[in-house]
């Protein structure tokens, strides 16, 4: 099945890739979709969960098959296509994560197609793919380091794009502290003011709220994880920037880093790659930190709970009650919940 598409109309294939803002960038869109209208650009409806969290456009294009894997739905892209023809609009925006690895062949069945896609300082990324997994995936394990930097996005990158030499590809840097709406705003031709999202979309822990978390994830709470994620991502006390990398073993991957992001850049065009090697040359400031959590640290943020999130520490009360583990260290924590829900008690 072939799309037709007037020339004066194009799509924006927006696939990520994962960790680099894409949940503020959705949020952003959804909630401003008349106002991206008014400057010509169609954002099909998405869901969000409480955290302002989607899968994007995943469900607009792809569909479920008995093994549950997604895959690409024509009679759906016909539907939006349909919907896009009809409107004022003279380009339509399409995100989602998932279309990361369906990009090669999404990118030749969508008519007039181009494709954004952010490139993200590998070393950043392994932590904040795993302190998501401690978040959003009851990860409960301690982070695994390999001795060689997984550079998985940029191999998968270079792939997508020798093999659509013939296809517009945008590439631009993820940087620390940028706002990415703002930027992707500007890439897809917004002239209108957005209204963003009041508090951070998915949120970063602080170290002790992640190490808290992975600690509780032992005991497989799944009914209160989400609510917990909520309360954990307004916890400020503590450390915010922080790392788990020891310098040593930094510097190795800064080196190979380097390296595998020179020779990206040198084939492909990737608009801000000097303030992306610039970044990645910096000294870092990040604390190191062990993956623990210390007394102190934890009477304060049960107390955050206690405080702020009465009924969610209730439920977790309740939840590790019937559960159990033989590590020492969530032991520790678990005293402490029940030490001080003891006090709360008595204090009425």
């Amino acid at each position: 099945m072939a799309f037709d598409l007037s020339s004066d109309k194009k799509i924006l294939l927006h696939i990520g890739p994962p960790k680099t803002g894409s949940s503020a960038i959705q949020k952003c869109f959804s909630d401003n979709r008349n106002t991206l209208l008014d400057s010509g650009i169609f954002y099909p409806a998405h869901l969000t969960d409480a955290n302002g969290i989607s899968s994007g456009h995943q469900e607009t294009i792809l569909s479920q098959n008995d093994r549950g894997e997604f895959v690409i739905d024509r009679a759906k892209i016909a539907q939006v296509i349909t919907q896009f023809t009809a409107s004022s609009a003279h380009t339509m925006v399409l995100s989602s994560e998932a279309f990361f690895r369906r990009a090669s062949t999404l990118v030749r069945i969508l008519p007039n197609c181009e494709v954004i896609a952010f490139v993200r300082n590998p070393i950043d990324f392994i932590e904040s793919q795993y302190n998501q997994s401690v978040k959003r995936h009851m990860n409960a394990s301690k982070i695994e380091l390999p001795s060689k930097l997984g550079v998985g996005q940029i191999k998968a990158l270079t792939e997508l794009l020798e093999e659509n030499e013939n296809k517009t590809f945008h590439l631009h840097t993820y940087l620390r502290g940028e706002d990415v709406i703002d930027k992707f705003a500007s890439l897809v031709g917004v002239n209108k003011s957005l209204t963003k999202p009041k508090n951070q979309v998915n949120s970063s822990y602080t170290h002790e709220a992640l190490q808290f978390k992975r600690m509780i994830n032992t005991f497989s709470l799944a009914k209160i994880d989400a609510e917990l994620d909520r309360a954990l991502q307004g916890y400020t006390e503590g450390c915010s920037e922080y790392t788990y990398i020891p310098q040593e073993r930094y510097l190795a991957y800064q080196k190979y880093c380097k390296a595998v992001l020179d020779e990206f850049c040198s084939k492909f065009e990737v608009h801000g790659s000097s303030d992306l090697f610039a970044e990645l040359t910096l000294q870092r400031s990040e604390v190191e930190k062990q993956q623990t959590i210390g007394p102190d640290e934890l009477r304060a943020l049960i107390q955050f709970l206690k405080s702020h999130h009465r009924t969610t520490f209730k439920k977790l009360r309740k939840g590790l009650i019937y559960a159990g583990s033989d590590k020492q260290d969530v032991q520790s924590v678990v005293g402490t919940i029940m030490s001080e829900w003891s006090l709360w008690k008595n204090w009425g």
